[in-house]
């Protein structure tokens, strides 16, 4: 079955990164291969997709800003033909020449998708695999956002059987005009590819080692998880966890292609999400993630109201862990192992309320996952008690 690999812009920053990128991709033998704009070099860098944003919004100064992106691809591009480890790069410098021309006459969507578009170019010439355009792959509705089922059918037909670089981030409308997808958007169409070719895995190579059991900007020494379902995928990537964007778990949801989240040069494992998931152990966590099934994935099913009243009695911990939380904008998600909803219910939101913490509103989304709207600036406090009463101990 084939393989799809994603990799975001962290992890195509310079033309080291690429390289690096190519040979994760020849080692893992992914046929179908998702590229993101090149991410930040050092902290204090601009993604070239940011650089862009501001080149069609910045008017006198847009000229100034297109051509610190036009440097800095020109820079992988010229560092990559001199590189004799690379292989066979083309002599002509005719697609880059074009890839150049758009970036200074484009505006709008079609110019902020550039950036992808260049690192499809840049990869499909290192592995020797075939450019598709993601106008043929992803297909935008008439309400502006991606028609999933003809854009799976597109995918299907485009890319079944080929050895192909696709950029992510865009797709095209109805007239062919391109349309961008939401920031993270590279994740959506790996997700949607992963699902029309039918992959046996998408890797979706990021720049941490997988999906973190809490912000670590929060808790320092927060490790990634080893496996979660797909619904608490999309319940933490909700609440904040950034590393996939939520539309892609509620894409792959109900099918059988596993998804695993992982450093892009990592030898570790990574994060294992999917309908179906077993631990490395062999326990069994979830084997009715039925979130597409049961009920509309967008929808959440109120099943708990908490009272702003403080929970008598001690609660006990004692058969209760939780996988991974994330929380931002007043929404906390938790993702706890087994399928006792009531036992999450009266452990997680008493726990909180020992700590003066109130949900105002409390929520399962498919099979093993909690959804809390608290107050806003309790988020980090909350985050904080429900990692060392679940998770740490």
């Amino acid at each position: 079955m084939p393989k799809v690999m994603k990799f975001g812009g962290s992890s195509l920053s310079d033309y080291r990164c690429f390289k690096r990128a190519a040979q994760s991709i020849k080692s893992c033998g992914a046929e179908t291969v998702v590229v993101s704009a090149p991410g930040k070099r050092y902290k204090a860098d601009e993604k070239i997709t940011d650089l862009l944003k501001k080149a069609d919004n910045h008017g006198i100064f847009s000229r100034r800003y297109r051509r610190l992106v036009a440097k800095r691809m020109r820079r992988i591009w010229t560092a990559l033909k001199k590189d004799e480890s690379v292989g066979i790069f083309p002599d002509s410098d005719a697609e880059f020449d074009a890839v150049l021309s758009d970036i200074f006459m484009q505006f709008g969507d079609c110019l902020l998708s550039r950036g992808e578009y260049f690192s499809a170019v840049v990869m499909s010439k290192i592995l020797g695999y075939e450019l598709v355009d993601a106008k043929e792959v992803i297909i935008f509705g008439d309400d502006g956002q991606p028609d999933l089922k003809s854009s799976i059918l597109s995918a299907k037909a485009v890319l079944s059987g080929r050895n192909a670089v696709v950029p992510g981030f865009y797709g095209a409308d109805k007239t062919g005009s391109v349309r961008v997808l939401p920031r993270g958007g590279s994740d959506i169409t790996g997700a949607i590819i992963a699902a029309a070719v039918g992959a046996e895995q998408y890797l979706n190579c990021t720049d941490v080692p997988g999906v973190m059991r809490a912000d670590p900007d929060i808790i320092k020494k927060a490790q990634a998880v080893g496996c979660l379902t797909l619904c608490q995928m999309y319940g933490l990537a909700l609440a904040g966890a950034d590393v996939v964007h939520p539309d892609a778990a509620k894409i792959l949801c109900g099918g059988n292609v596993e998804m695993v989240v992982k450093g892009a040069f990592s030898k570790e494992r990574g994060t294992v999400v999917s309908c179906r998931n077993v631990c490395a152990c062999g326990a069994e966590i979830c084997d009715r993630c039925k979130m597409s099934r049961k009920m509309p994935v967008a929808d959440y099913k109120a099943v708990y109201q908490w009272k702003k009243t403080s929970s008598s009695g001690a609660i006990s911990h004692s058969n209760f862990t939780a996988a991974a939380v994330s929380g931002r904008d007043g929404l906390i998600a938790v993702a706890y192992d087994g399928d006792c909803e009531s036992k999450a219910a009266e452990c997680v939101l008493g726990t909180l309320a020992a700590q003066g913490i109130y949900a105002e509103s409390a929520y399962f989304l498919g099979s093993g996952c909690l959804m809390l709207k608290i107050k806003s600036p309790l988020v980090t406090k909350a985050l904080r008690v429900l990692y060392g009463a679940f998770i740490e101990r």
